[in-house]
Formats: C-alpha cells, structure tokens, sequence
C-alpha cells in the first residue's frame, strides 16, 4: 500500500468545495494507494462538522485527515483580486508538517480524476525544490512574465498543484524566504513567490496534472501555444483523465463555466450532498439573464435529470 501525504489550504469560503475536492481525490485513487491528508485552516472544527465529512474520514482510501492551524507568519500577506490570505498557506508546508520530506500540495478548487501514485512516486526531486506544470501563457507577449518577475528562465509554473521537496526547501531554508517574500506585493502572491525563489530548481510535470481554463480554451479552439511544448494528444489525455483546476473568479458553484458539470455530477455523488444547496445553486444558473428560455430548460434536465 502505497501512502501519500497530500495538503490542501482553505478557509471559511471554501469548506464545502475542499470536501468535494477530497472526495473526487479519493474516489478515483488507485487500488493500493492511501492519502493522508491535511488541511491548513483556521475552520477546523466548522469543517469537520459538516454533513457528511465523518464518511470521508472512513473511506478506505483515507489513511487519516489531519486538520492542521495556520500561524500568523502570514498575517499581513499581500491580497488581490478577492484572493485571501489563505493562498499562501501553502508556504507555512515544509515548517507546519516535518513528518514528510515529500509532500504533494493541492488548491480546493479541483476535481481529480487520476490517482497520484504515479506522479508522487516516479518524479525524482532530488535536485528540486519543487515540481509543477508550466502556466499556460495564452501570447507571445506573456511569454517572459517570468523572466519579467526575476527568474533566469521563463518556465513559470501554476502553483495550484505542487509537488515540495520538503527537505530541500528545509535544508536550504528556502522557506524562510518565503516568509519574507511573503510581505512584498506580488501580482500573483505566493505562485510569484514560489517561481522566483525556486527559478531554476523547478521540476516541470505533464499537463494532466493541472489543467487549467487556459488549457481548455487552447485544446477547444486548436490554438496551442508553440511555446508551452504541449501537443493535442496530451491536452486530450489531461481533459479526460487530468486534474481540473477551476482558474479564474468564475467557478462551479458560482456561475458557469468550463467544465462545469464534472464538479456538479462529484458533489452530487458525494456524502455532503445537500438538496437545499444544490436546488439554490441551480435556480441562480438557471434565473441568469443571459440565458434564453432554451438554455434554462437545457440546464434544468441536466442538473435534475443527470441527462448528458
């Protein structure tokens, strides 16, 4: 049995959506692969009593969910675009969870659908801080926003799903400066961090592992970037069987948007299941303007109906 320790960082906003996020994790895991989880927070105790959270603590591919309190290190990070603080908890890994040297780190704004067994053991990081898929740059002209930022190369990776040399980072007390990084004002807070401390100690993963809106918009319309290395064949692999990171402010539960229904059809099947909330979610959808009469009732028979 193969265990891994994966950590995700939420707060009050995000409860419902970490819960999901777990379930589709441990629901396409492999036969022989455990997580033990963790969970950065400072809602411990609101998230563990919400319906249904017991029975993901007892799925047999749980090994356990550990619900760990963030420090005050962060306190006064910079925030942008409605993105809290809590996007850089991430950050406080290597120093809150010492038990690993290897650790896989995950946003809540995802749906899995492949185990991680593989990546977390073939993926050797033994000269890396960290590894992680390259940001999907949509122009020529955005081409060098890591060069830009101060790193010596333009591989500027998504820090949505990452993979941490925890003792590397430890040893070379890259995250202390995190920490100091941490009060300057970057663009895309921590990912910034992470990019330019790490610059070229950065292990870059399949797409499969972090596919974006970006990504989707690519593989829809044909237009795959040259400069991101990515053919059609794995942008195909990574739509069908890849993580779903869920980028920008539209997500699932808030609007419509790429790929909306996988996350719908995974809370549906999900042990926090909530009748209440799903029908106000869909009346919200379903009652937007821009929506002709057609496209109402279409979205109807798909959430009420599971008709595909």
């Amino acid at each position: 049995m193969t265990t891994i320790p994966i950590v995700f960082a939420t707060d009050e906003n995000l409860i419902i959506q970490t819960g999901i996020c777990i379930y589709s994790l441990l629901s396409s895991c492999g036969q022989e692969t455990q997580y033990d989880i963790y969970i950065i927070t400072d809602y411990g105790k609101k998230m563990e009593a919400l319906k249904g959270w017991v029975q993901l603590k007892n799925n047999p591919h749980c090994l356990d969910i550990h619900f760990i309190k963030s420090n005050n290190e962060i306190s006064d990070a910079y925030e942008v675009r409605g993105i809290t603080k809590a996007t850089y908890y991430r950050l406080l890994i290597p120093k809150l969870i010492p038990v690993y040297d290897k650790i896989i780190y995950s946003d809540v704004d995802i749906i899995f659908k492949c185990s991680l067994n593989e990546i977390y053991e073939d993926v050797d990081l033994s000269n890396y801080y960290i590894a992680g898929v390259r940001a999907y740059i949509e122009n020529e002209k955005s081409n060098n926003y890591g060069i830009e930022l101060g790193c010596t190369d333009s591989d500027y990776i998504n820090a949505g799903f990452l993979i941490l040399n925890c003792k590397k980072i430890r040893e070379d007390k890259i995250d202390l400066e995190w920490i100091k990084l941490g009060k300057r004002n970057f663009l895309y807070q921590d990912q910034d961090i992470i990019n330019l401390s790490c610059d070229t100690k950065k292990y870059l993963l399949p797409v499969k592992y972090n596919f974006t809106k970006q990504h989707y918009q690519a593989f829809a319309t044909h237009t795959v970037n040259s400069f991101n290395h990515i053919d059609e064949r794995e942008m195909e692999e990574a739509m069908r069987h890849g993580v779903t990171h869920y980028t920008g402010p539209v997500k699932p539960w808030n609007g419509l948007c790429y790929r909306h229904e996988d996350w719908w059809c995974m809370y549906q099947e999900s042990p926090l299941f909530d009748i209440d909330y799903y029908h106000n979610r869909v009346h919200s959808f379903v009652s937007m303007k821009h929506l002709s009469l057609k496209g109402r009732i279409k979205l109807l028979i798909k959430y009420f109906f599971d008709i595909r």
